[in-house]
């Protein structure tokens, strides 16, 4: 994971970080989230937990290509409610 218990307050930052050290090399991005329990990062279903998802599109966008966006850590059950907030980004 890119995003650490530290960073909780401001993903957004992480974000930024992120794309400063990897940005050429990006070719796919995981759209899932961040969830934070007993002081352990953990993925979890995009929506469900602490990442700032505009913040996660804007750096995308920043680096000014399409990228491929895979969903994941969702069950077949969350898959609809999950295909419909990251739609709300794109």
């Amino acid at each position: 994971h890119l995003i650490h218990p530290p960073d909780l307050p401001d993903t957004a930052r992480a974000m930024d970080r992120a794309i400063a050290a990897f940005g050429t090399k990006i070719i796919l991005a995981h759209a899932n989230d961040v969830c934070f329990s007993e002081g352990r990062t953990r993925s979890c279903p995009a929506g469900t937990g602490q990442l700032n998802y505009g913040a996660f599109v804007e750096a995308l966008r920043s680096l000014g290509r399409q990228l491929a966006l895979c969903i994941e850590h969702v069950t077949e059950e969350q898959l609809p409610a999950t295909i419909d907030y990251v739609k709300r980004f794109l």
